[in-house]
């Protein structure tokens, strides 16, 4: 009898490669702006792409090359999107981009009429108003008259920013940004996601948490016991989150013995009570200095493990 040889096929699953790009926090003290070194002409066609996010951030946005005599800038407002190219001023009004989402915007040119797409939606050029005069120059810079933006820049004339170290990038430079301003962030469900915040969330040391009534940390979790009614659960003090930003707030109810609530606070911003085994996140959007985060119980007060608290920058990204 002759035998055959099979070879079994294997299936593997497939590679999953998580999306990362580098966003840039643009401070307006620092005058913070983003230099493009190649002149923007206003003489035919063009297309200038941009994202940016912000919730208090008028301001110029990024600098599309310098003269002595011109200055080519985009400057955002709350609801009003502006341009200067070789020194032709452009406006367009938008519904308000002040919500802190991230924003997908093209200034462009076709033969003589300019326009904005912002969010996948078209808007015409506005009828001009004294407003414009925030783009007035010095010879080689910005007045003082000028507002520089406040907020986050991710990309500018198709360049992912922050892929490179030191100031200058492709035909760009970083000017008054320093390199602690530029992070990391990951696609996850369609929104962007930072880096981790909290330190030890794992509970795998005594260590870096504020405990309350007579709660341990030991096997990796944080055993909450002799809790008050509406006291504090668990906490640390900390000061790397910002106001009117938002930040992802995780953490695990691993068990729940009284039946009572944990509710994540990140300075004054306060989520809702969840009690049930599990994964619980919720968005929060600190609008007052502290340095509170952590969970907070109800009535009766929450008596059981927690584990793998988180906290990450998050930006949404405007549909």
């Amino acid at each position: 009898m002759a035998w055959r040889s099979y070879k079994k096929r294997i299936t593997l699953p497939p590679v999953v490669v998580a999306i990362q790009r580098y966003f840039i926090d643009l401070d307006p003290v620092l005058t913070s702006h983003y230099l493009l070194t190649t002149q923007i002409s206003e003489a035919g066609n063009f297309s200038i792409p941009f994202e940016f996010s912000t919730v208090d951030g008028a301001g110029i946005l990024t600098i599309l090359g310098q003269s002595a005599s011109v200055l080519n800038a985009v400057y955002i407002d709350a609801d009003v999107i502006k341009a200067t190219i070789n020194g032709i001023a452009l406006a367009f009004t938008t519904p308000t981009v002040a919500d802190g989402k991230l924003h997908s915007g093209v200034i462009s040119r076709s033969g003589t009429t300019p326009t904005l797409t912002l969010d996948s939606v078209v808007y015409p050029e506005d009828t001009l108003t004294a407003s414009t005069g925030t783009f007035v120059i010095d010879a080689y810079g910005v007045s003082n008259s000028t507002n520089y933006f406040n907020g986050i820049l991710a990309n500018i004339d198709g360049i992912a920013l922050g892929l490179a170290t030191g100031n200058v990038e492709g035909n760009a430079t970083y000017i008054n940004i320093p390199e602690s301003n530029r992070e990391q962030y990951t696609l996850v469900d369609g929104d962007w996601l930072g880096g981790e915040l909290v330190v030890n969330g794992d509970f795998a040391t005594d260590s870096d948490w504020d405990k309350f009534g007579t709660s341990t940390i030991s096997g990796g979790v944080y055993n909450a016991s002799g809790i008050s009614a509406f006291g504090n659960i668990v906490s640390r003090s900390v000061g790397d989150t910002e106001l009117n930003k938002s930040y992802l707030f995780g953490y695990e109810i691993v068990s729940n013995i009284s039946g009572g609530g944990c509710r994540p606070r990140l300075q004054n911003a306060l989520g809702t009570f969840k009690a049930g085994i599990g994964v619980h996140s919720e968005i929060l959007t600190p609008t007052s200095q502290g340095t509170f985060e952590g969970l907070t119980a109800n009535s009766p007060a929450f008596e059981g493990a927690i584990d793998n608290i988180s906290v990450k920058r998050l930006i949404e990204v405007a549909s």
